[in-house]
Order: C-alpha cells, then sequence, then structure tokens
C-alpha cells in the first residue's frame, strides 16, 4: 500500500481511538500528543497530498499557451508548427481561415477528479478571455467558442472545442505571413563560408525527431547542397526551446539530429561526411519568454567542418 494512504489510515484509526479513551497515544515515541480534532484535520491533510501526488504530468514538450488549464486537468496532447492554417467557425454560415503559427493543446481529466460541465468549461475560458481583451465572436454554447484579438498590431485568433467537459482542447492562431527562411543549397553554401554555420527552421512533429512534411523541402536543398560540394562535411546540430526540462530537451535535440543526418544518408549522402549532435535549450538565440523567440530557438545548425 503506498505510504500517502496507510498515513491517513492510521491517524483515522488513531483519531477513533481518541474519542473513547479521550487521549492519543503518541504515533512516534519522540512526537507530542495530537489533540482528535488535529488528528483528524492531519488524515485530511495526507488525503489531498494523496490526491495531488497521483495528478497526470503534462505531456513531454506540452505547456500551456496564452491561458492556463482548469483545476484537475493535465495536458495529454499538443501540437505546434511554425506556419500553418486552420479554419476558425464564426457562427452557422460564416468561417474565417487563418494562417501563422498554430498551437493546439488538448486537455484531459485527472483520475479522482470530478469533470466539470461543458458550460462551466466555456464561461471560466470566456470570463478570462474578455478580461484579456479577446472578443467572442462565436458562442456554440456547450460546444465551443471562437475568440479573436488584436493587440500590439498582432492579431490573435483561439477555438475552445468543450468535447463534454471531460477532456478539451484549445486551438490558437498567431496571424502572419511566412517568414522567408535559408532553403535553397547554394544561399546555404554561402552562409557556410561567410559564418561556417546555418540555422534552419525544420520543422518536426511536438515532441518528437519525426520530420514533417512541409520540411522535407529543407532536407532535399541540404543533399542537394552535398551533392554539389562533394569535400563538404556537415555536423548537423539540433536545438530546442526550454519547454518541459533540460534532460528531456537535450534527448530530443540529439534524435532531431540524428533523424536529419538519416534522412540525407537515404537522399545518398556519405555517412563519412555527417555527424549529429544536440545541444537542448543550452543556446538559445532569442528569448524563452515568447512565443517568436522559443520558435526562433527550435532550430537545426548546420556546422562547417
Amino acid at each position: 500500500m503506498p505510504w500517502c494512504f496507510s498515513v491517513p489510515i492510521l491517524a483515522c484509526a488513531v483519531f477513533i481511538l481518541s474519542q473513547r479513551t479521550n487521549a492519543c497515544p503518541v504515533l512516534f515515541s519522540d512526537l507530542p500528543l495530537l489533540a482528535p480534532r488535529r488528528t483528524f484535520v492531519a488524515a485530511s491533510l495526507f488525503v489531498v497530498l494523496c490526491t495531488i501526488a497521483r495528478a497526470e504530468p503534462d505531456t513531454v514538450g506540452c505547456s500551456d499557451t496564452n491561458f492556463s488549464r482548469m483545476p484537475g486537468f493535465y495536458i495529454n496532447d499538443c501540437e505546434r508548427t511554425d506556419f500553418d492554417r486552420f479554419v476558425f467557425a464564426e457562427g452557422s454560415d460564416h468561417e474565417t481561415a487563418v494562417e501563422g503559427r498554430k498551437a493546439r493543446i488538448a486537455y484531459a481529466l485527472s483520475d479522482g477528479h470530478k469533470a466539470p460541465s461543458a458550460l462551466a468549461v466555456i464561461r471560466n475560458y470566456q470570463a478570462i478571455m474578455q478580461q484579456s481583451g479577446w472578443e467572442i465572436v462565436e458562442n456554440r454554447h456547450d460546444a465551443g467558442l471562437t475568440a479573436r484579438r488584436v493587440q500590439g498590431g498582432k492579431e490573435q485568433w483561439a477555438e475552445l472545442d468543450t468535447n463534454g467537459g471531460a477532456n478539451y482542447q484549445i486551438i490558437y492562431v498567431d496571424k502572419g505571413e511566412l517568414s522567408q527562411q535559408v532553403t535553397t543549397a547554394d544561399a546555404m553554401a554561402s552562409a557556410l563560408d561567410a559564418a561556417g554555420h546555418v540555422a534552419l527552421q525544420i520543422n518536426f512533429v511536438t515532441a518528437k525527431s519525426t520530420i514533417r512534411p512541409e520540411s522535407q523541402a529543407i532536407v532535399a536543398q541540404i543533399a542537394a547542397l552535398l551533392k554539389s560540394h562533394p569535400d563538404l562535411k556537415l555536423r548537423v546540430e539540433g536545438h530546442t526551446d526550454n519547454t518541459g526540462d533540460a534532460r528531456s530537451n537535450q534527448a530530443l535535440s540529439v534524435a532531431r539530429a540524428k533523424s536529419v543526418v538519416a534522412a540525407l544518408v537515404l537522399s545518398g549522402a556519405a555517412p563519412a561526411r555527417l555527424t549529429a549532435a544536440g545541444f537542448g535549450q543550452d543556446k538559445p538565440v532569442a528569448d524563452n519568454t515568447s512565443e517568436d523567440g522559443r520558435a526562433r530557438n527550435r532550430r537545426v545548425e548546420l556546422v562547417k567542418l
């Protein structure tokens, strides 16, 4: 039996005994006597501590975006892309497609917690959104809501889907244009000659080393670079933002670098010309306190050897 359950049972037994004898026995020889009421409070406290200890951890690499979650929930899935498209509902006959940086955060209820009603989830997020300057553009009652905010010249959209209350998800899109990145083999070669390294925004599945389809074109350009420069040797470095813990981020950065190397070898590059290294969150190039900064820190660098 876990210690956090055995202690409250023992404390409750002491409480019952103390009701009969009007005195509490000593739990340990060097501890003072506990009054009956204090014994009951101690038992209750340990029950609370057990409940906290049983809380589910968030999925590695996931964190809240814009708002915190409902009490008793944990993040069981998430997905972040630097550029994507989502269609937001704005009533029964109108939708708006928004492109930009996208995040999907899915929440699930931890064991032992009572599920809120779907309406309670709606009302909580509606209140905090409106307090933060968001406009509710559609309220689908128990099903969810769509909100929009323009702040500092930036436009943000959010859609909440309640799924009945026990599990819910929020999709955010920060509207923006696709930023031009160094993707051609010639541009990479110029950067390597000038600085000895080049940073690339290769997108991976959140918390995994799987290269997303939209980044395969960049990998193809690296392969073209190696083919046109047969003497070039590269170290492929993986970097992450500071979401999650440092140890997991270190392992993830190594796995992502190895994933790029494997893709290049599959394209025909000689393995002896490539090495993989990962630095986790230890070498940021931007501030991790903003989404823009975290996006820049999630990168792959090519270093000329």
